[in-house]
């Protein structure tokens, strides 16, 4: 049996075969706090639930909804009584009239026998957690319910509540995502009867995404506010999942690798996708300017990855559209450009915004707020250090983001921006030929006196 799952270790989650960490493991993650410590907390603000005190939403966004993958459990038997139920459900004989192919009794078999009765076996927390991080193998079939059990427990987090079963469901989850498991439902028949059938991998929206961070861990927005039929969070009044940061931190890691294994569906309009696309990769950089990004919580690696996937996808989304064709390589590219350059003005003139949030720093001066976002936009700027993966989207995307940093901290107008450059180089070399011409007189009378 494999305790261990690449995902969460990149998340500093690493257990070991007793899910206890070694001393070395404990080391190296209190040095990495001193390393995030030692940057500057200049630009930081409160911009999630955690430093809210229980009031999250309260920036006329708590309307916001979210899908029924990211609902909280309110408490620890909350989870396990939903367990029990899908315990019930499925180790049993299917009724000839509920499930009438014969590739459905087949699908059945196999859930039962190799996903829900293994882990029915389990009924110690302890175990169940053990069991949920054994290599699953990539020919199994698991169904949607227990899927969405597994993200609400790894994504409601709260050690206190969960324990070590938290990390065992993100890893399950992640495995499932990463090895392409066949995902399983009970689909009613024309006929009214049901039937056991694999369906689509693409099992949650983008456009879940912004307020999931919204309602699960109080994001303070700054956007058009996004309104989805979804059920309402329960836990908007009573957030005990805010106790500690692991359920952001699973979410953010399953929103990865979700992206990359082809999981999320984009908006099906290409304008619609790409205004998603800038909410999200917004909202991921104003989450990074939170003080818990920057506690020693793994948090700062897996935001770098998310961006990455993030801006990826809207970058392959432009570049391999059906519609592109092999002699329009360059439009295509450009059409990338545009959107990096419009989703940068709209980063940097948020962050304005934000700068009116409370601060953590004392050496920000209360009677000297940063009203124009100055440190603020140097958060976001700092970001590229995170992603490793410098893919020429994230080039291009950074670029304009630095573009258009340097304009408004320049003032100057876009319009204007070849003058102006030309204008600058010409100073800079007046200014050069002037230090050495002064230097060349100095050396001169030097040399005159001796």
């Amino acid at each position: 049996m494999e305790d261990n799952d690449q995902g969460c270790q990149s998340g500093g989650m690493n257990q070991g075969p007793r899910g206890k960490r070694s001393q070395r493991e404990k080391n190296i993650e209190r040095r990495l706090a001193e390393i995030a410590g030692a940057h500057s907390t200049l630009g930081m603000r409160r911009t999630l639930g955690w430093n809210l005190k229980g009031k999250i939403n309260d920036n006329n966004d708590n309307d916001a909804k979210t899908c029924m993958y990211f609902v909280p459990f309110e408490c620890r038997d909350d989870a396990l009584s939903v367990l029990q139920a899908l315990f019930k459900k499925y180790d049993c004989e299917p009724k000839s009239s509920s499930i009438i192919s014969q590739d459905g009794m087949k699908l059945w078999k196999s859930v039962r026998e190799n996903v829900i009765q293994p882990l029915k076996k389990a009924q110690d927390m302890q175990i169940l957690s053990h069991m949920l991080k054994r290599d699953w193998k990539s020919h199994l079939h698991i169904p949607m319910d227990v899927i969405v059990w597994l993200i609400r427990v790894a994504t409601t987090g709260n050690v206190t509540m969960f324990a070590d079963l938290g990390i065992g469901t993100c890893e399950m989850a992640l495995k499932v995502l990463e090895r392409n498991m066949n995902i399983v439902q009970l689909m009613e028949n024309k006929n009214g009867t049901k039937d056991m059938v694999v369906v689509s991998k693409l099992i949650w929206n983008m456009d879940d995404f912004v307020p999931m961070l919204q309602v699960m861990y109080g994001l303070k927005l700054w956007m058009p506010r996004i309104q989805k039929d979804h059920e309402t969070n329960a836990m908007e009044k009573n957030p005990k999942h805010l106790e500690e940061p692991s359920g952001l931190r699973h979410a953010m890691m399953i929103w990865t690798k979700a992206i990359h294994g082809g999981y999320v569906q984009m908006p099906e309009n290409r304008e619609k996708a790409k205004v998603c696309m800038t909410n999200a990769i917004s909202a991921v950089l104003f989450c990074g300017i939170d003080p818990v990004f920057h506690n020693g919580h793994g948090l700062l690696q897996i935001q770098g990855n998310l961006l990455s996937v993030l801006i990826q996808s809207i970058y392959k989304l432009m570049i391999d559209n059906e519609e592109c064709t092999i002699e329009q390589p360059n439009n295509q590219l450009t059409e990338f450009e545009e959107w990096a350059l419009s989703s940068a003005k709209y980063i940097i003139d948020s962050c304005q915004h934000y700068s009116s949030l409370p601060a953590i720093s004392d050496e920000e001066d209360a009677s000297e707020a940063d009203n124009q976002g100055w440190l603020v936009m140097h958060m976001i700027l700092r970001s590229w250090s995170i992603i490793h993966d410098k893919h020429v989207s994230i080039l291009l995307f950074y670029s304009k983001l630095c573009h258009v940093a340097l304009e408004k901290c320049l003032g100057w107008e876009s319009t204007a921006w070849d003058h102006q450059v030309t204008k600058l180089a010409l100073k800079m070399t007046q200014h050069v030929q002037s230090c050495k011409n002064e230097n060349n007189n100095n050396n001169n009378n030097n040399n005159n006196n001796n």
